[in-house]
This record gives structure tokens, C-alpha cells and sequence, in this order.
């Protein structure tokens, strides 16, 4: 007799892609950033779309590194939104300007999650290692916005921001975000190595 049960949940709801390490940031607290892998090439990612909407998987999130360091990701996006799945992804939000934010839409993506860890500019930047970080961040938030794509935001549980989420909630709205994830910090990559003491 069939189970009802098993055969609702034959297969992960969300499918967490990461389709590279690489990435344009160099976060000392990253869990992926000491991550060497050889990359799939778009055929054979192609491939794992077509096996994920056969089992019926109904979303994707491309995570990393950062997606857009992956030329054929909007290609990929394509072709899974084709394919019946939902798909959405992490950044930085770095590469996201108006123009990518149309590609975004173009490609299908749902829902798009940009990293800010904190409401302070100088905090955030030096948290990512990256000056202009949270400058391109919240650009990367109105973009998304404006393109008509679901903003998410995402920010990792830290010494710089645990006493002041409600500011974090306060930019979250400012710039129209959905919803804000608060992420553990993981002790692998450089968390494990370089950050322990800073975070």
C-alpha cells in the first residue's frame, strides 16, 4: 500500500547548489573560502536540473562563493525554471546592478538573498573584508527591488552585530527586504582557522 507520507517527501524541497567556491570577496570568517573543487561544466549542471525535476524537487538556491562568478549561471537559472523548479540564490551583492537585476528577473529567479551583517558601513566592510561592501550591498537591494525580484537578507551571528539586530531589521525595511535570515557562524574554512578569535 502506498505511503502517503513517503511519497510527499521523496525528495529535499530545496535543492542548496553550490556551483563554485570562487568568489570575489575574501571573508575571514568563510566556511567555503578554503574549498578547492573541480567545477561542473553548464551541460552537466544541466544534467542534475533534469534529475532534480524529475524527482520533483521544487526549488533550487545557488549559493557558493558567489553565483555570479559563474557566467552560465542566468543560463542555468533558465533552463531549471524551464524545467518547473523555483529558483532563488546568496550573494554579496557585489555584481548586482540594475542591469544584472533585469538578467535576475529575465532568468526566472524568485527570490534573491544579499549578505549584510551589519548596519554600520564600516563594520560590515571590514567584517567582508571588502571596502564599499555595504555601499554595493544595499544598492544591490534596491536593484533587486526595483526589477520586482523578492529580497531576502542574511547575516551571520557575530561580535559586531548581536547587540543590535533591531538596526539590522530597521535597513532591512528601509530597502524593502522580505525577510532577514540570521545565520550560525560555521567553524570550517577560514571560520575554523583565522576567525575564531573575531567573531
Amino acid at each position: 500500500m502506498p505511503d502517503p507520507i513517503s511519497d510527499l517527501f521523496s525528495a529535499p524541497l530545496t535543492f542548496n547548489w553550490t556551483l563554485s567556491f570562487r568568489c570575489n570577496f575574501s571573508c575571514l570568517h568563510c566556511y567555503s573560502r578554503e574549498e578547492i573543487a573541480q567545477e561542473l561544466s553548464t551541460g552537466q549542471n544541466k544534467q542534475i536540473v533534469d534529475l532534480l525535476a524529475q524527482r520533483q524537487v521544487p526549488f533550487i538556491n545557488f549559493g557558493g562563493g558567489e553565483p555570479l562568478i559563474r557566467s552560465d549561471l542566468y543560463e542555468l537559472a533558465s533552463y531549471a525554471t524551464a524545467n518547473g523548479l523555483n529558483v532563488s540564490m546568496n550573494s554579496n551583492g557585489w555584481l548586482v546592478d540594475e542591469a544584472a537585476a533585469e538578467k535576475l528577473k529575465s532568468s526566472g529567479f524568485r527570490s534573491v538573498g544579499i549578505s549584510l551583517d551589519s548596519a554600520d558601513a564600516q563594520r560590515h566592510d571590514e567584517f567582508r573584508s571588502m571596502p564599499g561592501a555595504f555601499a554595493r550591498a544595499t544598492a544591490a537591494l534596491d536593484a533587486l527591488h526595483a526589477a520586482g525580484i523578492k529580497t531576502t537578507m542574511s547575516s551571520v551571528v557575530s561580535r559586531i552585530n548581536h547587540e543590535s539586530f533591531r538596526e539590522l531589521l530597521d535597513l532591512a525595511e528601509a530597502h524593502g527586504v522580505s525577510q532577514v535570515y540570521l545565520h550560525n557562524f560555521k567553524c570550517s574554512g577560514r571560520g575554523l582557522t583565522t576567525a575564531k578569535s573575531s567573531i
